[in-house]
C-alpha cells in the first residue's frame, strides 16, 4: 500500500466516524491492512503517517485554543461602546458645525441658495473620493456598495424639501428665532411617532414618553430667557410660517426614519459614505429646480439668480468680495472649517441611525440647543455678534440631558437585568417588554442559548 493509498484510507476512517465498515481502516490498523511483502518500509512509513496526524490534530486543537471566541456580553458591550463613540462624534461636530455655519450666515447673508447647493456639491466630491480610496484599498466590498439608487433620490428629495419648507417658514421676522428654535426641536417628537408605524413598528415604554415630556420642558426652559424678551410676535399673523417649518420638521424626521430603515434593516452592510455620496448628487441635481423659490424667498429678480450663485461661490471658496457690505474673507474661513466638520457630522449621523435610531439621534442633537446658546455666549466664539447669557440655559442643559439618558439608559439596562437574569436562573423567555425593540442591532448578535424568545 502507497502513501496515497495510505493517506485516502485516513481520510476516510475520520468522515465516516460510527459507520462499522471503517473501523478496521482507522490509522492503528492500517499495519495490518497492508501488503506483508513491503516488510520494514512499510512499518515505517505506516508510523511517520500516523505520527504526522497526531502533529496536526495537536495543532488544531493549540490554534483553536489561540483564537479568542467572543461573548454575547462582549458583543453587545462592543456595539454599545460603538454607539458612545460615534454618538459622541455627532454631537461634538454638530456643534461646531452650528456655529459655523452660523458665523457664515451673519458674514455673508445675501448667498443663500450658493451656500445651499455648495454643501452637497462638496459631500458629493468628498465622500466619492472616500469611497473610491476604501474601495481600492479593499477596505470595502462589492456589496458595501449595493443599493437602488432611487433610495438615495428619495432621501435626496426630502432633504430639499427640508431646506425649502425651513427656508419659506424662516424668512423675515414673523416668526423669531427663539420661537424657530423650539419648533425645530418638535424633530424629535415626529421621530418618535413615526418610529411606531410601518415599516420599523417600535414600541416605547412610559420612562421614554417621559423623557420626551422632559425633552420638551428642557428645550422650552433653555430659550425662556429669549422667549420673554420677543417682539412683534402674532400667531393669528404668522400661523402660516410656523406651519411650514413644521412641515420641514416632518420632512426631516420622515427622512431619517427612511434611513433608519434602509442601514437597519434592508442593508445594513451598505457603506455610509457611499450613500451619501449619491444623496448629496441627487440633491444638488434637485435643488436646481429649486432656485426660482429660493429667489422668491429672498426678494432676489430671477434674472440673477445664477450671477447671485456665481458670486456667492467666489465668496465662500476664494473669498473673494463682490459686494462690499460683506465680509467674504472672514465667510470663506467659516466656510471652508464649517465643511469639514459637515462631513464629520453626516458620516457619524449615518452610523448612529444604524447603531441606534433615528429619535436617539435628534435626542443628542437637542443637546446641541442649549449647549450652542452657551457658546454664542463667549465673544471668543462669536465676537461682537456674542448673544446674552441667562441661567436658565444651564437648567435646560441638564434637562435635556437627563431625557437622553432615561430614553436611553431605560433600554440598555432593561436589556442587560434579562441577560443575567437568564444566567442566574437558568431559564426564561423574553416578557412582552416592549422596550426592547429599540435594541434589536444589540440583540440580533447576541447566542439563542442566551436569551430565548
Amino acid at each position: 500500500m502507497d502513501n496515497k493509498t495510505t493517506l485516502e484510507i485516513a481520510n476516510q476512517t475520520i468522515n465516516c466516524e460510527n459507520k462499522p465498515n471503517c473501523e478496521e481502516y482507522t490509522p492503528l490498523n492500517l499495519k495490518s491492512n497492508k501488503n506483508p511483502d513491503q516488510g520494514e518500509d512499510a512499518n515505517q512509513n505506516d508510523q511517520e503517517f500516523n505520527n504526522k496526524l497526531d502533529l496536526d490534530s495537536s495543532n488544531k486543537e493549540s490554534l483553536s485554543e489561540t483564537i479568542p471566541k467572543e461573548t454575547p456580553n462582549e458583543k453587545v458591550n462592543n456595539k454599545l461602546f460603538k454607539l458612545t463613540i460615534v454618538i459622541s462624534l455627532f454631537f461634538v461636530s454638530c456643534t461646531i458645525y452650528s456655529l459655523l455655519l452660523k458665523k457664515v450666515a451673519i458674514a455673508a447673508p445675501i448667498y443663500p441658495f450658493s451656500l445651499t447647493q455648495l454643501s452637497p456639491l462638496m459631500g458629493l466630491i468628498v465622500y466619492s473620493l472616500i469611497t473610491v480610496a476604501l474601495y481600492v484599498g479593499k477596505k470595502i466590498k462589492k456589496e458595501e456598495l449595493a443599493f437602488p439608487k432611487y433610495k438615495a433620490f428619495i432621501i435626496g428629495l426630502l432633504f430639499c424639501l427640508v431646506n425649502l419648507f425651513q427656508n419659506l417658514g424662516n424668512r423675515g421676522n414673523l416668526v423669531p428665532g427663539p420661537y424657530v428654535m423650539i419648533i425645530n426641536n418638535f424633530v424629535v417628537i415626529f421621530s418618535f411617532l413615526f418610529e411606531k408605524l410601518p415599516p420599523l413598528r417600535k414600541k416605547h415604554t412610559r420612562y421614554q414618553y417621559f423623557s420626551v415630556v422632559l425633552l420638551i420642558i428642557g428645550i422650552v426652559t433653555s430659550v425662556l430667557s429669549k422667549l420673554i424678551a420677543a417682539r412683534g410676535f402674532s400667531m393669528k399673523k404668522s400661523l402660516l410660517y410656523v406651519l411650514l417649518i413644521v412641515c420641514a420638521n416632518i420632512f426631516l424626521s420622515l427622512s431619517f426614519i427612511f434611513i433608519e430603515w434602509q442601514l437597519k434593516t434592508k442593508h445594513p452592510k451598505l457603506a455610509v459614505q457611499y450613500l451619501w455620496s449619491w444623496v448629496c448628487f441627487f440633491q444638488f441635481l434637485i435643488g436646481i429646480p429649486f432656485s426660482l423659490l429660493n429667489a422668491k424667498i429672498q426678494g432676489l429678480d430671477h434674472s440673477k439668480i445664477w450671477s447671485n450663485f456665481e458670486q456667492g461661490v467666489r465668496c465662500f471658496v476664494t473669498g473673494t468680495n463682490s459686494n462690499q457690505s460683506i465680509n467674504c474673507h472672514s465667510a470663506s474661513v467659516s466656510w471652508w472649517f464649517c465643511i469639514c466638520f459637515g462631513m464629520i457630522y453626516n458620516l457619524a449621523m449615518g452610523v448612529s441611525t444604524r447603531l441606534g435610531s433615528a429619535t436617539l439621534v435628534w435626542l443628542v442633537k437637542t443637546m446641541i440647543l442649549p449647549t450652542a446658546t452657551i457658546l454664542f455666549s463667549f465673544k471668543w466664539v462669536m465676537g461682537e455678534n456674542a448673544t446674552q447669557f441667562h441661567g436658565l440655559v444651564i437648567l435646560g442643559f441638564f434637562l435635556v440631558l437627563l431625557s437622553l439618558l432615561i430614553y436611553r439608559g431605560d433600554n440598555t439596562v432593561e436589556f442587560f437585568k434579562l441577560k443575567y437574569s437568564k444566567k442566574m436562573n437558568g431559564f426564561m423567555k423574553i416578557p412582552q417588554n416592549p422596550n426592547l425593540s429599540d435594541l434589536e442591532s444589540f440583540s440580533e448578535d447576541t447566542d439563542s442559548d442566551i436569551i430565548e424568545i
